[in-house]
């Protein structure tokens, strides 16, 4: 496996960690999409409004991620 691939693969990891932590502490459901959850915990959690953008960018990073493989 290429060095690409294993960091894509660890991207994808940690974004899923992340997906579904905020979903279990906040109880959003599957189907409000990411950039959607972000925006909502967003209000309530200050740690991700700082970096509300960059994890916004990072869903869209994910899907180009999954979508070429």
């Amino acid at each position: 496996m290429s060095e690409k691939n294993k960091n894509a693969m660890r991207f994808i990891a940690a974004y899923n960690r992340l997906d579904q932590g905020l979903r279990d502490i906040y109880s959003i459901k599957r189907s409000l999409t990411f950039s959607d959850m972000i925006r909502k915990v967003a209000t309530v959690n200050t740690v991700v409004k700082k970096f509300e953008e960059d994890l916004i960018d990072y869903g869209r990073l994910r899907n180009a991620i999954v979508h070429k493989s």
